[in-house]
Parts: structure tokens; sequence; C-alpha cells
């Protein structure tokens, strides 16, 4: 909304999980083990996202992201 191109670069950087299955997996992992976390909770749908970019996060996060980690 209101925030700098830098302010949002620096939000994605520390409270987001943006990029490719593999960097997801790496960050979640690098999550458990600085803050030991054991929920992550999930916004797949950003505005101006198609019904398709959202049903293909979907797929992804869970196909190649969720079942990298045990429950």
């Amino acid at each position: 909304g209101r925030a700098t191109p830098e302010e949002f670069r620096q939000r994605a950087r520390t409270q987001m999980i943006v990029g490719t299955p593999a960097q997801a997996v790496q960050r979640v992992k690098d999550y458990q083990e600085r803050l030991g976390i054991n929920y992550l909770l999930c916004r797949l749908q950003a505005p101006g996202m198609s019904q398709a970019q959202v049903l293909r996060t979907i797929r992804l996060l869970g196909e190649e992201v969720v079942l990298k980690f045990k429950a």
C-alpha cells in the first residue's frame, strides 16, 4: 500500500517467502532453525494475480514445499 519500493524490498527480505519452491523450502528451514517455528501462515494471492497463477502457487506449495517437511 503505502510502503516505498525500498521498504517493500526490506519487508520481502525479512517477512515474506518469495521465489522458487527450492528457495521457499530453504527459507522455511532457516525459520525453523532460527526461530523454532512449527506453523507457517501463507497468503497465496496477491493483488493482480490471476486465478491460474493462484492455483499454480497452491499446487507448487503443496507438491514441492509442504511435502519436504514432516508433520
